[in-house]
């Protein structure tokens, strides 16, 4: 629709590895932010995170984790926009650092790479049942032939 950011932009900065988000990604975050901001405030609640995240795709949206990596920015119940946008950076190097280590164990010969099959091993590992159009087009984001 034009406001989610594709996988090849956010694929571009996290190979940069610079931090923050886009302008693309945070027009997104705001829209969901103002959509569960609490009435007449200009917060949202905690327990609405869980939702939130798994709305901008992240995946390692369990209580645990969203509690754990929100103890890090506020021992408050709710969340201003700043605040909000602190907690999706801190969760995406969270996911990050989780997907680099099981990533790690399908790299048998430490190339830094994975062999079409590895990928959808690999995929199946994270939570992903990949069909194999979306295999070919994973592996085309990242350059490489299936």
């Amino acid at each position: 629709d034009g406001v989610l950011p594709n996988g090849a932009e956010v694929l571009q900065r996290l190979r940069r590895g610079e931090g923050g988000f886009s302008k693309t990604e945070l027009s997104w975050m705001k829209a969901l932010f103002d959509r569960f901001r609490i009435p007449n405030t200009a917060d949202v609640h905690k327990d609405d995170l869980q939702v939130m995240m798994e709305r901008l795709g992240y995946m390692m949206t369990d209580k645990d984790t969203i509690q754990n990596v929100l103890a890090a920015i506020t021992k408050f119940s709710t969340l201003n926009f700043s605040e909000f946008t602190m907690f999706a950076e801190n969760l995406s190097v969270h996911e990050i650092e989780q997907f680099r280590r099981v990533f790690a164990t399908f790299d048998g010969d430490n190339r830094g790479r994975l062999s079409f099959s590895e990928l959808r091993h690999f995929m199946l590992r994270i939570g992903i049942t990949p069909l194999r159009a979306q295999l070919k087009e994973a592996m085309a984001l990242v350059g490489l032939d299936p």
